[in-house]
């Protein structure tokens, strides 16, 4: 077995971080406000793949096209919400985020039964997620994220999503 990332590419700069960590990031994030949550996670997700998840048309769209959804006001409000309120949120928790959730086997099953987020993404349980919930590292990997959307806003270039 092994741990699946998310990988996120430019011309310039290829980024990644572990996919269990993606979970609980997003997670967290719509329990903290789900309509900014939805932004974010909109970041992550191909066009193909946003379109799939919102009941739109994809017949003109390669399945196998990683360009992310490309909207520069999702990204200002993606960014917005991770300065506004995911970093200082995560940096308040009192304990790391599987403990809050009571482990990852309960943090799992949390996540599955959060249709909105979890019939999205989806998870599989034959692959090893790396799950490491402490705080620091959650808010250190947001802080990165939220400099590579705003490197994409910025260029106001499409990157490519994948997770392998």
């Amino acid at each position: 077995m092994r741990t699946r990332y998310i990988y996120f590419e430019t011309d310039e700069e290829q980024w990644r971080w572990d996919f269990g960590v993606y979970l609980l990031i997003i997670y967290y994030a719509n329990e903290l406000n789900k309509e900014k949550a939805k932004a974010l996670l909109a970041t992550t997700l191909s066009e193909f793949d946003f379109r799939l998840s919102n009941g739109l048309p994809t017949e003109d769209i390669d399945t196998e096209d990683n360009t992310c959804h490309f909207d520069l006001n999702n990204l200002e409000l993606a960014i917005n919400f991770i300065d506004a309120e995911l970093i200082s949120a995560l940096n308040n928790e009192p304990v790391g985020l599987l403990t809050k959730y009571g482990g990852e086997r309960k943090f799992l099953e949390l996540f599955d039964l959060t249709t909105d987020i979890s019939a999205t993404i989806g998870v599989s349980y034959g692959e090893e997620e790396f799950l490491k919930g402490d705080v620091g590292y959650c808010s250190h990997i947001v802080t990165l994220y939220r400099e590579f959307l705003q490197k994409a806003l910025d260029s106001n270039k499409p990157y490519e999503v994948y997770v392998y």
